[in-house]
């Protein structure tokens, strides 16, 4: 196996939601109703082999499509796998249900009951490899013409079962160490409920459901950031893993998130500073908060939430100051104006400030008040796209009246907000919950 192959399994689904949305693995209840990914219109297409049709379409809700050039791209090709070659399959995996993997996933710390064929690069399960490999040569095929690397190779290939003892879930993540991924459903979409999904923020207003019968696959790339949930019925997919080339999966590097990253894709700048944030991973080198800010405050100011929840919590918690804050407040939020002020709202008038008077503007004024303003305007631009941890944490601001003025009609409307996106779905859901709980506790208690 290669050397960063135990490495890779360990990190492969990363979950990049850091101070996010801090998903609920116990859940059952599914958004209700179920909201579908739309796609363009149907093209025909042919990769080796195949011949079939692609629709293409931008991960999330219609109103986070604007302006996003090509981040979030999917491709829905249609019966990349053939009623032969499935029924091979399933009919092999039905002999050996031990084949399926109990160990925990590294999205949510649950079992994955996931079969491994192909893991960094090397077979694992030689007669199931046997069976997927017309499907992955197509795919690769696929994956180097349109994705635009003419070597990229297979990574990883897996199978994983959703059953109603089993897991029901995999929480929303992104593919980070995957320069792209191809979802092949093994089951028809009338054996279950839900599926795979997308989303836009970790908010539940912006998740998709991917409708795929048996034999479609969808492509996307790693600044995706997806999900499955099975409220009922069984599930049965192949997933394919792809590296840019066969030195960066010999490596366990990831240089494509760097690449997007200096091209403006604010998903890209997102995982780039956690990659920084966090330190060594997929040989971005060890903690450095500076590259972290940097890249953080690039995909805040571009309105990416899980980037503004990230960066506003870090500065809250005292991690960032001086000049890298002055920098982190200028760099994320005077650019572009906040989706949620009000006309009678001018706390932050700073951040208005003329171009060419900002840089010195945003030194002199990081007052202790100033830096709280900052933070809550993050907060505020996270949650006005649904990012229910960005809702809660708005709620709290105006609960103690950091940053804006206390306000408990405020701090409820927000909380209620981010409650109603469902304790089954986030934690930050459930800590809004408890919150308005207190308050309706402490209303209700008689002055002594």
């Amino acid at each position: 196996m290669h050397e960063a192959s135990s490495r890779r399994a360990q990190l492969s689904r990363l979950s990049m939601l850091l101070a996010s949305s801090f998903p609920s693995a116990s859940a059952l209840a599914a958004p209700s109703p179920l909201l579908f990914q739309q796609f363009g219109s149907t093209q025909p297409s042919s990769i080796g082999d195949w011949t079939g049709s692609e629709s293409l379409g931008i991960a999330g809700s219609e109103a986070h499509i604007a302006g996003l050039g090509g981040s979030r791209r999917l491709h829905l090709l249609t019966q990349l796998m053939s009623a032969e070659e499935r029924r091979a399959l399933l009919v092999d995996l039905d002999g050996r249900q031990a084949a399926f993997d109990t160990a925990l996933d590294t999205v949510d710390a649950q079992a994955t009951f996931m079969c491994r064929v192909v893991e960094g690069g090397e077979t694992m399960d030689g007669a199931l490899a046997a069976h997927v490999a017309p499907v992955c040569a197509r795919l690769q095929a696929f994956v180097q013409e349109r994705f635009g690397s003419a070597s990229a190779c297979v990574s990883d290939v897996l199978i994983r079962r959703y059953l109603p003892t089993e897991r029901r879930r995999l929480e929303a993540h992104f593919d980070v160490s995957s320069f792209a991924t191809a979802i092949v459903s093994l089951s028809a979409a009338s054996a279950y409920e839900g599926g795979l999904y997308v989303q836009a923020v970790p908010g539940v207003p912006s998740r998709r459901y991917v409708q795929l019968e048996a034999g479609d696959a969808l492509l996307h790339r790693f600044d995706t950031m997806h999900g499955v949930h099975v409220p009922s019925g069984e599930r049965l997919s192949l997933v394919v893993w792809f590296s840019e080339d066969e030195r960066a999966l010999r490596e366990g590097s990831a240089p494509w998130v760097q690449r997007e990253a200096e091209a403006g894709n604010p998903e890209a700048q997102f995982v780039l500073g956690g990659f920084h944030y966090r330190g060594d991973e997929f040989g971005y080198g060890p903690h450095d908060l500076t590259r972290a800010v940097r890249w953080l405050a690039a995909a805040a100011r571009q309105g990416n939430a899980l980037a503004q929840v990230h960066l506003g919590s870090m500065v809250q918690a005292g991690e960032v100051g001086g000049e890298l804050l002055a920098r982190a407040v200028r760099e994320a939020l005077y650019r572009a104006p906040s989706p949620l002020r009000s006309s009678g709202d001018d706390s932050l008038a700073l951040y208005r400030a003329p171009e060419e008077e900002a840089a010195e503007a945003a030194v002199k004024l990081l007052t202790p008040t100033a830096t709280a303003e900052a933070v809550a305007e993050l907060y505020r631009r996270a949650a006005v796209q649904g990012h229910p941890s960005g809702q809660l944490a708005l709620g709290r601001c105006y609960l103690s009246g950091e940053g804006v003025q206390r306000c408990n009609r405020r701090a409820t409307e927000w909380l209620e907000r981010a409650a109603a996106q469902g304790a089954d779905e986030n934690v930050a859901a459930a800590w809004a919950a408890d919150e308005l709980a207190a308050l309706t506790r402490d209303a209700d208690e008689p002055v002594k």
